[in-house]
């Protein structure tokens, strides 16, 4: 079978250049060196070789076992093998087997018994001269908290030459600001300070600094209206807009840039902290917000039509799908609430909700209303008992055009 490693050569680059093949290759796992001589069935055959780990850093050591079968594959016990070591500078072995890496380069551990003999390569890297800790290309070693950065380490060997494929053991001299992960991840907690030091397992390390400085960037933005966007003319609704970091960590707007909008400021307007105030009895609008240039997406705000107390409110015509929607307020102590529907063509439905109810895009949608009439036509009445104080909505939806009909909201006592 063939060796892992390049065929040994005397020149230190070849050297260096075998053994670093053999690093990028899985070393954890074992590796057979075999001869395949032939010999009389009971006699020696052929020997495998292995070895759990092939290349080495120097210091370290790995065990080569040799097993010597015969021509039907069985093993063959109880017979002294002799091991030896091509370049005792590189790698020693032990009657045992126990190799021990000296120096960098490459040697040949051969296994004999029995007048046959099989050979395994063993790689010993150079011992690292120095650590050089840098972050990625388009990288700062400046971050925000929460913020990231990557810090790439690069080796040198005793030789000078550039090395890859060392184990480093990764440290921050402060968790408390910036935590480091094995792989040299680095992530901001909180402003300051910290060293990250990457350590190679024969003891060189390199370090650099990294700075945390300033509050998380923004990276998602939700709106939502704290009680209800369909508003009545004259009143207002309270938007609250909500900034996470990439974490989901709630962010403080104080300090950011925080911009408001109205696509329709002839139905609403809104102010620099995200006060809406209906300006008309009817139509729709969408309020945007962005902040640090992060917008969210915009909520739309309904006019709503104000209906007073035991008065006949004329609907004059509405298309088929149509709504109209009509606020009024309920007083505390109100026994009962009734809203009719009445005359006029065509066939229109009346829900109601109770405050901080709001109708969904389906009228029909399971118990997101607080009453409903749907009977054939434009006959429809709705009667809530002692119903709660608060601002209540009423929609008219037209299951059919609608026109001439009249819609009359009675608050008792």
């Amino acid at each position: 079978m063939m060796s892992l490693l390049a065929p040994r050569r005397r020149r230190r680059v070849a050297v260096r250049a075998a053994v670093r093949v053999a690093a990028l290759a899985l070393a954890t796992l074992t590796f057979t060196a075999c001869d395949d001589s032939t010999g009389p069935d009971g006699s020696i055959f052929k020997i495998d070789m292995f070895a759990a780990s092939p290349v080495l850093n120097v210091g370290q050591t790995t065990r080569v076992v040799a097993s010597p079968t015969n021509a039907g594959g069985r093993l063959i016990e109880g017979r002294t093998i002799t091991f030896s070591s091509s370049t005792p500078a590189v790698a020693t072995v032990d009657g045992n087997g126990l190799v021990t890496a000296l120096a960098g380069g490459t040697t040949t551990i051969t296994a004999t018994t029995g007048g046959e003999s099989a050979t395994l390569d063993i790689g010993v890297l150079y011992p690292t001269q120095t650590v050089t800790l840098a972050p990625a290309a388009g990288q700062s070693t400046t971050i925000r908290q929460e913020g990231s950065v990557q810090i790439n380490a690069t080796f040198t060997d005793a030789t000078g030459a550039t090395v890859t494929g060392r184990q480093v053991v990764w440290t921050s001299s402060s968790p408390a600001v910036a935590t480091v992960n094995n792989s040299g991840f680095v992530a901001g907690v909180t402003d300051g300070t910290t060293t990250i030091t990457a350590t190679t397992l024969d003891g060189v390390a390199g370090t650099v600094v990294v700075t945390v400085s300033g509050a998380p960037v923004v990276a998602t933005v939700t709106l939502a209206a704290t009680s209800n966007r369909y508003i009545g003319q004259g009143q207002t609704e309270q938007m609250v807009a909500t900034a996470r970091a990439a974490s989901g960590t709630v962010l403080s707007l104080a300090g950011r840039t925080v911009t408001w909008t109205s696509s329709a400021t002839g139905v609403a307007t809104v102010d620099a902290n995200g006060l809406v105030s209906m300006v008309a009895a009817s139509g729709t609008s969408n309020i945007g917000v962005s902040v640090d240039g992060i917008a969210a997406t915009a909520v739309q705000v309904v006019g709503v039509n104000p209906i007073a107390n035991a008065v006949a409110t004329p609907i004059a015509t509405l298309a088929v799908d149509g709504n109209l929607y009509y606020g009024f307020e309920v007083p505390a102590g109100t026994t009962n609430l009734q809203v009719t529907l009445a005359g006029g063509t065509g066939d229109a439905d009346v829900l109601v909700y109770r405050p901080g109810l709001a109708p969904p895009t389906n009228p029909y949608a399971s118990n997101s209303w607080t009453c409903i009439s749907a009977a054939a036509g434009n006959g429809e009445s709705c009667a809530v008992a002692t119903p709660a104080a608060g601002r209540w909505l009423v929609r008219v939806y037209a299951y059919e055009a609608v026109a001439g009909t009249t819609l009359t909201v009675t608050r008792t006592p």
